[in-house]
């Protein structure tokens, strides 16, 4: 009877905490369209739309602003394998009024084995989509 009862409060606690998640972080931000110039953009820009859209935004929004920026790429290597060093990122929403500026970098650290542009890419978004959520509060 008594492993009943404990087992009967694991599942109702279990079962009241999944139940009962916080809703999406950015639930309520509607933005236009995301639009970035230099090497990767238009990758960083979808993979930017999905995590946005993972954390409750709303995109496509005529009334909502869009976000322009640029991304700033500094390469190491020779030939055909260059790898990153440094990204430099900067955003702003438009109209500027309308709420967002993001400045991030992501340095790769001194001596680390070189990887393929795409982790570099998740890094990126993850910074943004941390800045964006820190200015929507």
């Amino acid at each position: 009877m008594r492993y009943a009862l404990v087992f009967l409060f694991v599942v109702f606690f279990a079962g009241l905490s999944t139940g009962c998640g916080s809703p999406p972080e950015l639930q309520g931000v509607t933005l236009g369209s995301i639009q970035f110039e230099g090497d990767h953009a238009a990758e960083v820009a979808a993979d930017l739309e999905k995590a946005l859209t993972a954390a409750g935004a709303t995109l496509g929004e005529s009334a909502g602003p869009n976000l322009v920026g640029t991304l700033t790429w500094e390469w190491a290597g020779e030939g055909e394998t260059p790898y990153p060093t440094l990204v430099k990122v900067f955003i702003q929403s438009e109209p500027e009024e309308k709420r967002f500026t993001v400045t991030t970098r992501y340095a790769v650290a001194e001596g680390a084995q070189p990887r393929d542009v795409a982790h570099y890419r998740g890094e990126i978004v993850e910074r943004i989509v941390g800045r964006i959520k820190s200015q929507d509060r």
